[in-house]
């Protein structure tokens, strides 16, 4: 049988029908952060809804302890959030702090100059 599915050779037929197609992804790639950074699932839906043949009174206390991380992972990203702001934060204040010490300096010279032209005029 060839590869398409269909007897023949050439491009499996459109609109499905056949087999779905396994995520061969490894453990390693699916614990992976997403790009948004919020992480995705470490195990394909189907799997995830398996219960493994635990009881449901086993199963619960799992539930329970997997919301309780997500809800740990959410603190830690608020809190990695308001971090990321206070440093961008006091990056600005040392560039506005930065900024006026160099015109303060330029000013200083300034002032310098014309004190010292004044005085130069008056010998």
């Amino acid at each position: 049988m060839a590869a398409n599915g269909a007897g023949g050779a050439g491009p499996p037929p459109a609109g499905g029908g056949g087999l779905p197609v396994p995520d061969l992804r490894t453990i390693e790639e699916l614990c992976q952060p997403s790009l948004d950074g919020r992480g995705g699932p470490i195990a394909p839906i189907s799997i995830q809804a398996t219960t493994f043949g635990l009881k449901n009174d086993q199963a619960v206390p799992i539930q329970k302890e997997l919301r309780a991380l997500r809800d740990r992972v959410d603190v830690a990203e608020a809190e990695s959030a308001s971090l990321r702001a206070t440093i961008r934060t006091i990056g600005a204040v040392e560039t506005v702090l930065r900024n006026r010490i160099r015109d303060e300096r330029h000013a200083r010279i300034k002032i310098e100059r014309q004190l010292a032209s004044v005085q130069e005029s008056h010998r």
